[in-house]
């Protein structure tokens, strides 16, 4: 049995390493051949050797995916107890990762959707506002006949009306400016300081593996 002490940052090191160790390992490793009966010598082996070589190659790979298998279950239970403070809120290593790598995208895909339809909104709003005057004068001058005619009291009041039933305002989220506000500032707190601080705690965090 091995037992092996290291940072989370050599962990995560030596994972990449293993990984192209074990492939490199399975790549390069001759467990079976055909060979005639009468052949005594493998590849300027004997058929022994080269048994014992494959038993050998085989037990290397099986050693390499047990120290893999060791480190990966001691990162992961390091990483779901070692907190880390972030833009003022406390995260487990492994909330502080999965937020990185999908929380904040969620909520940065909502903030971009509600600024897209609030300014969507804002922009038809202003233009149907823009042409309600001209709309207006339209609308009385189809009722009341040519512009001689529209100079009334009553003219002006139907006017009004017209303008005022038809006047476009957004209608939108209660709150929509001050959440996106929210949502823009914890998303770029958070971003500015989620890699600095896993660092650190990975220099700082060391684990134990067994195997």
């Amino acid at each position: 049995m091995i037992t092996a002490t290291m940072t989370i940052h050599e962990a995560l090191a030596e994972l990449k390493m293993l990984d192209n160790r074990i492939l490199k390992a399975i790549e390069n490793a001759n467990f079976a051949v055909a060979n005639k009966h009468a052949n005594t010598r493998i590849d300027g082996k004997t058929v022994a050797t080269f048994v014992e070589d494959a038993g050998s190659a085989y037990q290397r790979i099986c050693d390499l995916m047990a120290r893999r298998k060791a480190i990966k279950h001691a990162l992961s239970l390091s990483n779901a107890a070692t907190k880390v403070s972030i833009a003022g809120k406390e995260y487990t290593v492994a909330e502080a990762i999965e937020m990185k790598r999908s929380g904040m995208e969620l909520k940065k895909s909502l903030l971009c959707t509600l600024e897209a339809q609030l300014n969507q909104a804002r922009r038809a709003v202003e233009k149907a506002n823009r042409e309600l005057g001209e709309k207006a004068d339209l609308y009385v001058t189809g009722l009341f006949g040519s512009k001689e005619k529209v100079s009334g009291a009553e003219a002006g009041t139907v006017r009004e009306a017209y303008i005022t039933a038809n006047t476009a305002e957004v209608v939108a989220l209660h709150g929509i400016e001050a959440k996106m506000e929210a949502l823009n500032a914890e998303v770029t707190a958070f971003e500015s300081e989620v890699d600095s601080r896993l660092s650190i705690s990975n220099a700082l965090t060391t684990i134990t593996i067994t195997y």
